[in-house]
């Protein structure tokens, strides 16, 4: 166990999200210091004008640069009521309407899923990873914790350590698998991912 971390989670208390919104963007290279200021910016918005409802962002570890955006959700009901939320704080959506214009320029969306669990049992929970590998395919479960969009698209999930051990792990995956790193200053978290990984977070605001 590395140091500032806490205790694995009992199964019960590491269940995953029943609904995971994955968003993923990719950024050219000759964007990535604009992006990274947007981003902050977009962090630091939510923390200071009340998000609704905290987020993981990741970045890819290997190949073509893209950063995944990761909500987890109890039910759809409260997927909606995190949009109204949003929709009702008119200061930050002020806010992020402006940051929303500059990153516009900055990315190119390559898709955005609102997944089902498939493995509800699955002891993992959302924000306790410092890096994720993230295989995705068509032809059902994938590794670790599932999800399956809508258009048939499945993600498997499972968690490392460090970015060394997630490349190995998604080389062992094959070519479907992301290695992604978590990337805290782009991230607006909870207070358990805080709790469960102090030093990961101690830079946060």
């Amino acid at each position: 166990m590395s140091r500032g971390r806490t205790a694995t989670p009992s199964l019960r208390e590491a269940a995953p999200p029943a609904l995971l919104l994955i968003h993923r963007e990719a950024v050219a290279p000759e964007h990535a210091l604009e992006y990274a200021g947007v981003e902050s910016a977009i962090a630091r918005a939510c923390h200071e004008l009340g998000g609704p409802h905290p987020y993981l962002a990741l970045e890819t570890l290997t190949g073509s640069p893209e950063v995944w955006f990761l909500n987890g959700y109890a039910s759809l009901t409260e997927s909606q009521g995190v949009g109204d939320r949003y929709a009702a704080n008119t200061r930050l959506m002020a806010t992020l309407a402006e940051t929303s214009r500059r990153k516009a320029t900055l990315v190119v969306v390559l898709g955005e899923h609102l997944a089902s669990c498939r493995t509800p049992a699955h002891a993992w929970r959302l924000g306790h990873d410092r890096c994720l590998v993230v295989t995705i395919g068509r032809d059902g479960p994938q590794h670790g914790v599932t999800f399956e969009a809508p258009d048939g698209t499945w993600f498997g999930l499972e968690g490392a350590i460090e970015p060394d051990a997630a490349r190995a792990l998604a080389a062992r995956r094959g070519p479907s698998a992301r290695p992604l790193a978590v990337r805290p200053s782009w991230s607006f978290p909870a207070p358990d991912w805080v709790q469960q990984d102090p030093e990961l977070w101690s830079g946060w605001r």
